[in-house]
């Protein structure tokens, strides 16, 4: 009722009494009120300059049990870059004392990832004041000989002054010729040459701090989230030492040994490489290679053969000398030099691994392209290959046509050839074929730290999200690391998939990615999302007979860049599939995306029956089919659903993984698509999510038209029902609030606009986010409820004509046609 009185007359007031409603109930062990809970961090972001809705969180909030916070502690983190983080930071230190495992990683990582934004707001702000400096000591010129003593007098001033943080959260300005700094009472810290990097603490000269420390007046102020996250960090290392010292160990070693190689981020480079150049327009065999891909060529290359200080060791400097002579052999302009070079390279080429079922080289390129653009496929050495395999070498001997080519501009499909050849040579360096234990590395060559760890007090991570009070004495503890690690090509992307003993008896595995910021943000926030969305599908009918609810990955951020993800060695993606099946037939996965004609592929490269037989030699058994399509059925009609509702694009092959022993499929990168320019949720894909033809012909038309449709429509009617709406809705603000300051932050590119801090970060929260927050969430509730059922009878509903519609958009074969190669829209 408070509530509804506040949306109508917008007054704090009943904002306020609100808070303390949902509050009071949580503490009374009500369930709904604690679905709620998000509306209450929503309203705090409403508060006015009084602090009515804080003081009402602080005093109600106080009584309430600290662990049903632990689901929230994404939105409490966010939380110390605004006005209520004192309020904040006691939930967060509270949970530090009782759970300091279900915060220490997620927390560290957030220190970690703000440190680095206002280290480099700082320095753009010193370079800033450097290039003010400049333009003050230089000569006046007549026109603005009346400004200069303006400009002088304040950049003398700014560059006179040391700036120190004070216990009180205040800055204080002291002149460079004070001699007794250590005598000002209150100073914390080193000195700083601008106040930028404080955020938007408020400055004050030496003389006014000097006299409110006297008088006693000191309030305290705004307090950047560097230094509240440090202090919680510090904190919970005070009171769990010995478990933060052997976590911290394990997280450094974890962070440093499973670092990619050089060879693995170079296969990155050229995966990526080449999906550009599928995804260019139609081009033929004689059209020149555009500028923007020769610009893309040599940035790669000064990123990857130009060793940097940091670079220098010896892993590095054998990359560079094996790799950057054949790589700009055949990439970069051609000349008479490198011809010479490219004859002269390593005569032997790696054509066939026989007996490992990897596919023939030279179906793929004719042995002319091979002598012109290949100087080096691989360089093997003969310890550790087996007996039985069988390694075919091809003298490179070069004809006058090579000469002609060689000193010639290479052409579009020249250059993709040549990305394709050493797409292939580097996923065999990475995967380490022909050696006894492929796609496999010894932790004891890695991390002898980690291959000793034993621990009885860490625990496996991710066991803090259940829907009840965590006992932490039931939870397994880190008894060993595998002694194998296991080494994954996903995508374009190779990973390391680690494997924990837990004490319970069980094996955890986790991936170990690295990825950028905004992407392991938002893949936390949809994670919570997803088991927030459970507790509202277990309240439904509907849902709940059928078991329907989200498989949930668990995410872990390290530091901002790195991450654990949950993962299985049952786990396998569509993409996956199809070059298991292309290796054993011996043909080049890539090979369709040349051809122009979409039916010509489905009829004769690619089997709509692919994935069906290949679940079928797993699952011989009638009655594991039935329940392994059942639950696949069921887990893609929720993932689809999620897909649309939220405009998540790039659903390729790759991306589509699910489980071989459960059929559960994992929700992989499902983050919202927004537009660059309103940041606002838009379609940047014709089909409303991946139903094509492998995966409809597993599943059956019955399958589709039944279970796949009747999940759609329940899982839109539980959410948007009448008894759940709101609740939904407030979820989606914190989703959206939070999820569009990363992903601003993520696209910002020069760091000049954020020399304040925070302070730019507040601007557009308060100017910019309600409005763009409003417009995404009510698109996506409005996509929810145009599939939901909505029954006007006794009768039962038939389910919606929009899922139906969604159905034949995502099935047609004119849109499949329309979409891009490396879609795989005939898979």
């Amino acid at each position: 009722y408070c509530d509804k009185l506040f949306v109508e007359r917008q007054d704090v007031a009943f904002a306020a009494q609100t808070i303390a409603c949902y509050l009071q109930a949580v503490h009374h062990r009500s369930t709904f009120a604690r679905l709620m809970l998000a509306r209450v961090l929503w309203l705090l972001s409403l508060d006015n300059d009084k602090g009515v809705l804080i003081h009402a969180f602080e005093t109600h909030g106080k009584q309430l049990p600290i662990w049903i916070w632990i689901v929230w502690i994404p939105q409490l983190l966010m939380s110390l870059c605004r006005p209520e983080a004192s309020q904040i930071r006691g939930l967060l230190r509270g949970l530090s004392a009782k759970f300091p495992q279900a915060l220490y990683y997620t927390m560290r990582a957030f220190f970690l990832e703000n440190r680095e934004l206002f280290a480099m707001d700082n320095k753009a702000a010193d370079a800033t004041s450097s290039h003010n400096r400049g333009l003050a000591s230089a000569p006046p010129t007549p026109v603005a000989s009346a400004h200069t003593p303006k400009h002088t007098t304040t950049s003398t001033t700014t560059s006179d002054m040391m700036y120190f943080r004070t216990r009180t959260g205040h800055v204080v300005a002291v002149p460079m010729s004070h001699e007794q700094i250590a005598d000002i009472p209150g100073l914390v810290g080193a000195s700083r040459s601008n106040p930028s990097f404080f955020g938007s603490a408020t400055v004050l000269t030496l003389d006014v701090w000097l006299e409110k420390v006297a008088t006693g007046e000191l309030q305290k102020t705004d307090v950047s989230p560097v230094q509240y996250a440090e202090d919680l960090l510090n904190f919970l290392r005070r009171s769990h030492d010995s478990l933060a010292f052997e976590m911290e160990c394990m997280l450094e070693e974890m962070i440093v040994r499973f670092r990619p190689e050089p060879e693995d981020e170079l296969l990155t480079a050229v995966h990526s490489l080449l999906h550009k150049c599928y995804q260019l327009p139609s081009f033929s065999k004689t059209e020149p290679v555009p500028k923007m891909l020769k610009d893309t060529l040599s940035r790669v290359c000064n990123k990857f053969f130009v060793l940097q200080p940091h670079q220098k060791s010896e892993k590095h400097i054998a990359f560079v000398d094996e790799f950057k002579d054949p790589f700009e052999t055949d990439f970069m302009l051609p000349s008479f030099d490198r011809y010479v070079a490219r004859c002269s390279a390593r005569g032997s080429i790696l054509l066939q691994f026989k007996g490992l079922g990897f596919f023939d080289v030279s179906a793929i390129v004719s042995a002319k392209s091979i002598v012109c653009m290949v100087p080096l496929i691989a360089t093997i050495s003969t310890d550790d290959i087996d007996d039985d395999l069988i390694v075919v070498l091809v003298t490179i001997r070069p004809t006058d046509d090579a000469q002609d080519d060689a000193l010639s501009e290479p052409t579009l499909s020249q250059i993709m050839d040549r990305l394709k050849v050493w797409k292939y040579v580097l996923q065999c360096r990475v995967r380490r074929y022909g050696k006894r234990h492929a796609d496999k590395l010894y932790l004891e060559n890695s991390s002898r730290h980690l291959v000793e760890l034993s621990s009885t007090s860490v625990e496996i991570p991710g066991q803090y999200l259940t829907n009840h009070e965590p006992i932490k004495e039931l939870h397994a503890r880190l008894q060993y690391f595998h002694s194998t690690t296991d080494v994954l090509l996903r995508n374009g992307y190779t990973q390391r998939r680690v494997t924990l003993g837990g004490s319970n008896g069980a094996s955890y595995s986790f991936l170990v990615q690295y990825a950028m910021t905004y992407m392991t943000r938002c893949d936390e926030r949809v994670m919570q999302m997803h088991l927030l969305m459970n507790r509202l599908l277990s309240r439904h009918k509907e849902t709940k007979k059928r078991h329907i609810v989200f498989h949930v990955p668990k995410v872990i951020p390290l530091t901002p860049r790195v991450r654990l993800l949950e993962d299985s060695a049952t786990n396998v993606s569509l993409g996956e599939i199809y070059e298991l099946e292309c290796q054993a037939q011996g043909k080049d996965p890539d090979f369709p995306v040349k051809l122009a004609i979409f039916n010509d592929i489905c009829d004769h490269h690619v089997s709509e029956t692919l994935l069906t037989k290949y679940l079928h030699r797993m699952l011989p058994h009638f009655d594991d089919l039935f329940q392994f399509r059942t639950a696949f059925t069921t887990h893609l009609a929720l993932s689809s659903f999620l897909s649309y509702a939220m405009h998540v694009g790039e659903r390729t092959p790759h991306k589509l993984i699910f489980s071989k022993q459960t059929g559960h499929v994992v929700s992989c990168e499902v983050r919202p698509g927004y537009a660059s320019s309103s940041g606002v949720v838009e379609a940047t894909c014709t089909m409303p999510f991946r139903l094509t033809r492998n995966v409809h012909t597993f599943m059956t038309h019955s399958g589709v038209e039944g279970p796949f449709t009747i999940a759609m429509a329940a899982v839109a009617q539980a959410l948007t029902s009448h008894a759940h709406e709101g609740i939904m809705t407030n979820q989606m603000r914190l989703f959206f609030r939070d999820d569009l300051l990363s992903w601003h932050t993520s696209k910002t590119k020069s760091r000049l606009e954020h020399t304040h801090g925070d302070t730019h970060r507040r601007i557009m929260q308060e100017h910019q986010v309600p409005q763009r927050v409003d417009a995404n969430v009510k698109a996506v509730m409005d996509r929810m409820s145009a599939l939901a059922v909505k029954p006007t009878s006794h009768t039962t509903p038939s389910p919606p004509s929009a899922i139906q519609q969604l159905i034949a958009t995502a099935t047609s074969a004119d849109n499949l046609a329309q979409m891009y190669p490396t879609w795989f829209p005939w898979l």
